[in-house]
């Protein structure tokens, strides 16, 4: 499996452009396939993986004092 790498550019807009989007589509499609062949999650980031970077992200948030709404009704089962 290849790396990714996420690479910015400007537009002459002088807005900013990523491959994010292409990635977002991809992801897109591969939830799509996954779905389709009854496949509970994907092969390429199993859930665990999911979940690892989002414990990660919330780390991170939480040491540099980024809060969201909601942040403090958010439960593993309140489904936000």
């Amino acid at each position: 499996m290849s790396k990714k790498t996420v690479r910015w550019g400007v537009l002459a807009t002088g807005g900013i452009a990523s491959s994010f989007t292409a990635d977002l589509l991809a992801m897109r499609e591969t939830v799509m396939r996954c779905l389709r062949a009854g496949e509970k999650e994907s092969p390429l980031v199993p859930l665990d993986g999911s979940l690892a970077v989002m414990r990660t992200l919330d780390a991170v948030r939480d040491r540099i004092g980024v809060r969201y709404p909601g942040d403090d009704n958010w439960t593993p089962t309140s489904g936000r």
